[in-house]
């Protein structure tokens, strides 16, 4: 990341990496509101590359999908899946505003073959 920042900041734009608890919306609208203030209102480009689950991925390795406890949905799916929708809501508002910007979702091998497990492969795949 800090190489794509100085490339930013050498052709005089601004970045910034704000570490964010993705799994606590709070933390997540806070996030926006400290881009809106310290930019005045300006976001250019949203990188929603956020996932988690690593744990539930760990402890269920090997077990087929119907072994696996639905909990495993919700560790992985509310921080990649429905929180890059929400980053995308607040990211949009600011960028409808300034008429520009861009939301890039990082999508990852897995939403084509779940190598993982099949909660990881869904959220991956509706990025898509």
């Amino acid at each position: 990341m800090k190489s794509g920042f100085s490339e930013i900041e050498g052709r005089g734009g601004n970045a910034s990496v704000v570490y964010t608890d993705h799994s606590d919306m709070n933390q997540v609208k806070r996030l926006f509101e400290q881009i809106d203030s310290e930019n005045q209102g300006q976001l250019d480009i949203l990188v929603n590359n956020a996932y988690a689950g690593v744990p539930s991925i760990a402890s269920n390795s090997g077990k087929d999908f119907y072994e696996q406890p639905p909990e495993i949905w919700d560790d992985i799916n509310n921080v990649g899946l429905r929180n890059h929708y929400f980053c995308a809501v607040y990211a949009s508002r600011m960028m409808v505003k300034n008429q520009r910007g861009l939301i890039v979702n990082v999508s990852s091998a897995g939403g084509i073959q779940y190598f993982l497990n099949v909660a990881y492969g869904v959220g991956k795949e509706a990025l898509d």
